[in-house]
């Protein structure tokens, strides 16, 4: 009996199922071989290089994105963005206006500038200042100003010249003297608190007298004014105005010509150092007319005494020979007279 055609079976197959199956893996191996080649190659330099898979819009959007020509154009690359610097300042002075006036003497010009530039002041063709600018742009320069008008050129690296014109007052000759401003000379007062004002070199001490009585001290502020309080009794009264600095000397006559004159307190009798004999002492001396004097020896009281209308008084008191100190006063006014017995 003849038999049909016969398979050989491996495992359970058949040779063309097992064919088959090596056929299907090849074909695996091989796609993945190409794909891991794909995902290798390196990256195209140009845009021609593309791959066919890059085609119509997806190529044009690519092209328009790099460049005509595939290339990165310079004005889509990453640049770093800064700020603009800032324009340097300009130079300028800050304190001097248009219609200032200046005295003579010191001064400071100060202004603005480019930071750390240096600023020269010219006179002419003479310069008479040199500064740097801080690191702030700020300078401040010290001159010497003299009476009249006074013309700067101001120059720093790379800025045009800057005029600056500065009017210095005259020197003023009265400005400085010693004198009494207040009150005028002649002028009636009225008896009380009155205060003395006047002029005399800046910072200078003015000494203040009554006859032989130093009354007191006034100093001259930075303006070389000066103010000093004094009780004034009325009617007349002459005082001396010394400075101590310079040896100045001022007289004047306070109070009007027809008034009764005013006459200080003194102690006349005994004087300074006198050798006195145990007994009866009078005490003489001189007080505005009317005023009440007390007196006081060695620190006890003797009694008060009355001036006349010639301003004149007088106390008699036992002493006992032996150093004192004997005491006047009238009002706000004191003298001291010291003997030897």
């Amino acid at each position: 009996m003849s038999q049909g055609p016969t398979q050989t079976t491996v495992r359970g197959r058949t040779r063309d199922q097992v064919m088959a199956y090596d056929v299907f893996k090849g074909i695996v191996a091989a796609g993945l071989v190409g794909l891991v080649l794909f995902l290798m190659r390196p990256a195209p330099a140009h845009g021609d290089d593309h791959g066919g898979d890059h085609g119509g819009e997806k190529h044009a959007v690519s092209a328009d994105a790099h460049g005509s020509d595939g290339h990165d154009s310079e004005e889509h690359k990453d640049t770093p963005k800064t700020s603009p610097a800032p324009a340097p300042a300009a130079l300028a002075v800050t304190n001097v206006g248009a219609e200032a006036s200046f005295k003579p003497g010191d001064f400071t010009l100060r202004g603005t500038s480019p930071a750390l530039a240096t600023i020269k002041a010219m006179r002419g063709e003479d310069m008479v200042g040199e500064v740097q600018a801080d690191d702030k742009g700020n300078w401040a320069l010290p001159l010497k100003l003299e009476p009249g008008r006074m013309e700067l050129n101001l120059t720093s690296e790379g800025a045009p010249a800057l005029p600056v014109v500065m009017t210095v007052a005259e020197a003023d000759d009265a400005a400085g003297a010693l004198a009494l401003t207040e009150p005028r000379a002649g002028v009636d007062l009225k008896a009380g608190r009155l205060t003395l004002r006047g002029t005399a070199q800046a910072g200078e001490l003015v000494q203040i007298r009554q006859g032989d009585r130093i009354l007191g001290e006034a100093k001259a502020d930075a303006e070389g004014k000066w103010s000093f309080p004094m009780d004034f009794t009325g009617g007349q009264s002459e005082l001396t105005f010394v400075s101590l600095g310079s040896n100045e000397t001022v007289q004047v006559r306070l109070g009007a010509a027809d008034a009764k004159a005013v006459v200080p307190l003194a102690l006349t009798n005994p004087t300074s150092g006198a050798s006195l004999v145990s007994g009866t002492l009078t005490l003489r001396g001189t007080a505005p007319a009317g005023s009440t004097v007390r007196l006081t020896r060695n620190g006890q009281a003797l009694g008060e005494a009355k001036a006349d209308e010639a301003g004149k008084w007088e106390l008699a008191v036992p002493h006992r020979a032996a150093p004192s100190v004997f005491v006047a006063e009238a009002g706000r006014e004191r003298v001291t007279v010291s003997t030897r017995r």
